[in-house]
């Protein structure tokens, strides 16, 4: 593909206590590095799509080095990454099972990303030849920098004829409903794709309606998305777990099937799904092709420990094609 993929929001570093344990007891910490748009860049170059790049701030130190590094590694441009401020977001993760949910603890107060400068990013130039920009709800849950940076943007974004896709990725440790909904609504207005369930369209969105399609039949109409996106959970424990997607364009509802899994990890599905849909937009497949290939690759992030879905094209096309487990050699 020709058009790349770029994704705007923070950068982070995630620590894991080991296994299962809690933070009152953990005496180390598995650390890694995260994002959401970040991670759909990674999983959209793992799927095939050729560029996709990251926009960012993060501190100019070893951290921010590292962080970076990571995800060139993985195939990410982060060339458009400022370099500036003094330290990067933290979330620690306590790993759930059985009965009890995993758990994130937010440490992202005064980090180099909510003290960016709206002067540092060059939209006109990040964004020339992009095929869509995507962005998620914590973006503009961090301050009135990164707002304006937002509105800068997207204000390039439509100049350009870029798409613009916004996954409403509501995080209750950062803001509240109220808040997030004034926020989701402006950007909604702005988004040509939009990942949203109908429990975010009652929400966030004020559309009143007891049926799920409704919802989001009347959210597409409201806002004039090109397509909506989401995916419906089956939660038997915190240990075992179900995923179907839906996909609603044209005003045809595409589903999946049902995908049931043991998980090794619960953060970063959510991604997944989403850079499923967006390389299904980029390369222009067929709504059911989209949906079945976003919800499998969804479905296979609880496999890997860590936000990045690293699973190639081909293992998630053989999942839609077959539920078959045996050992490839």
């Amino acid at each position: 593909m020709s058009k790349k993929l770029v994704g705007f929001g923070e950068l982070l570093l995630r620590l894991d206590t080991p296994g299962h344990e809690r933070i009152s007891q953990a005496e180390s910490y598995h650390a890694r590095f995260t994002g959401g748009e970040a991670n759909v860049c990674v999983a959209a170059r793992r799927f095939g799509v050729t560029e996709c790049a990251i926009v960012s701030q993060v501190p100019d130190h070893a951290i921010g080095d590292a962080c970076l590094e990571t995800l060139n590694r993985f195939g990410v441009d982060t060339s458009s990454v400022v370099r500036q401020g003094e330290r990067l977001g933290i979330l620690f993760v306590e790993n759930g099972v059985s009965l009890r949910p995993s758990n994130v603890l937010y440490d992202r107060s005064h980090t180099s990303f909510r003290n960016a400068d709206p002067e540092g990013f060059r939209w006109d130039q990040i964004l020339t030849d992009a095929g869509v920009l995507h962005i998620s709800g914590t973006a503009p849950a961090l301050g009135a920098k990164v707002n304006r940076i937002l509105e800068d943007a997207i204000e390039a974004a439509k100049s350009l004829g870029c798409p613009v896709s916004f996954d409403c990725s509501y995080r209750s440790a950062l803001w509240g409903i109220e808040e997030a909904g004034k926020a989701f609504r402006r950007l909604g207005e702005q988004a040509d794709i939009l990942f949203a369930t109908p429990e975010d369209g009652r929400m966030f969105f004020g559309v009143d309606s007891e049926d799920p399609r409704q919802v989001i039949a009347k959210l597409a109409e409201d806002y004039q998305v090109q397509q909506i996106g989401y995916t419906d959970r089956e939660i038997e424990s915190a240990s075992v777990n179900s995923l179907s997607g839906v996909l609603y364009r044209d005003g045809v509802f595409s589903l999946s099937r049902s995908h049931r899994f043991e998980i090794v990890d619960r953060i970063g599905s959510g991604d997944a799904f989403a850079a499923g849909i967006l390389c299904g937009y980029l390369c222009d497949w067929e709504a059911q092709k989209t949906i079945d290939f976003a919800t499998a690759a969804g479905a296979l992030q609880h496999s890997i420990a860590g936000d990045f879905c690293l699973v190639s094209a081909d293992e998630v096309g053989r999942l839609v094609e077959s539920s078959s487990l045996r050992i490839r050699r």
